[in-house]
């Protein structure tokens, strides 16, 4: 029938027809797209919910243009009784492990360009994307319901950016990974 049409029609419906089927192909393709990462908080526990808005937050009060595991990673060292900061103390060597951690983050964070005024909408890097399909994939592996802040913690770790802060400050990124795990 397609092809029937196509070669009954005049030229500029012919063009038209191909920019709507274009049109349709496109969205499909990106819904199809979107489907592959679900960010639903529902699916969250309060606290990843609290980690990823705390880190949103800074990016936008920094006028970052993307929401970057360094934002994530800041958001969970902030929290002195989290996962990751007992995670880093055990696997570092005490509480000064934590704070070491924190000035490279933060320094990190002086790194990234921003923007003034700052962005209306920061969305997600695509490294920070990565790091949230890996948390749900062990969060999968599981078979927990909930995204939790461990699993977080363990998809950020396997950033090579996070890797290499954690270890100018001085923490080996196995000896956290064991004691998140």
């Amino acid at each position: 029938r397609l092809i029937r049409f196509f070669t009954n029609t005049r030229p500029c419906k012919r063009v038209s027809c191909c920019l709507v089927l274009l049109l349709l192909f496109c969205m499909t393709h990106i819904s199809l797209l979107s489907c592959r990462f679900e960010m639903n908080p529902e699916k969250f526990t309060h606290k990843t919910n609290e980690a990823l808005a705390s880190a949103h937050e800074l990016a936008m009060s920094s006028g970052h243009a993307q929401l970057t595991p360094i934002h994530l990673a800041h958001a969970l060292i902030s929290d002195p009784n989290g996962i990751f900061v007992l995670a880093i103390n055990s696997a570092g060597g005490g509480e000064e492990s934590a704070r070491a951690v924190e000035r490279v983050l933060n320094q990190a964070l002086k790194k990234l360009p921003c923007q003034s005024p700052p962005p209306d909408e920061v969305p997600a890097s695509t490294n920070l994307v990565r790091a949230i399909r890996r948390a749900q994939a062990a969060q999968k592996s599981r078979g927990d319901t909930h995204l939790a802040v461990d699993q977080l913690i363990l998809g950020i770790l396997e950033d090579s950016q996070i890797g290499d802060l954690l270890k100018e400050a001085g923490v080996a990124v196995a000896r956290v990974k064991s004691e998140v795990d």
